[in-house]
């Protein structure tokens, strides 16, 4: 609609006004043009570097789920390691309560 109304106006002018002041309007609407252009790509170029750190983002966020799974796994481990020391331990103690009172 914009781009109708101004090559209207640019019909128009070349009517009414001097050559060299149309000349001079082109040049706006053709550096208008290339703004929009330009402004279009800046919008492409942020829309790309959203994605690409979400992406990154997600990621991340994969790799942190994974580690924190890991060192709930090792943790868990390391919990029945310590109870199969102690239980190891009682059993002992009473070995030795047991054989002490048997005399062994």
């Amino acid at each position: 609609m914009q781009i109708f109304l101004l090559s209207g106006l640019l019909v128009f002018t070349d009517k009414v006004i001097a050559k060299e002041d149309s000349e001079r309007i082109k040049r706006r609407i053709n550096m208008t043009q290339v703004g929009r252009l330009y402004e279009e790509e800046k919008q492409e170029a942020l829309r790309e570097l959203e994605r690409k750190l979400n992406n990154e983002n997600r990621k991340k966020i994969q790799n942190l789920k994974k580690e924190h799974r890991h060192t709930l796994q090792k943790s868990k481990q390391e919990q029945r390691e310590i109870l199969q020391k102690k239980e190891a331990r009682k059993f002992l103690e009473l070995s030795e309560l047991f054989c002490i009172h048997k005399r062994c």
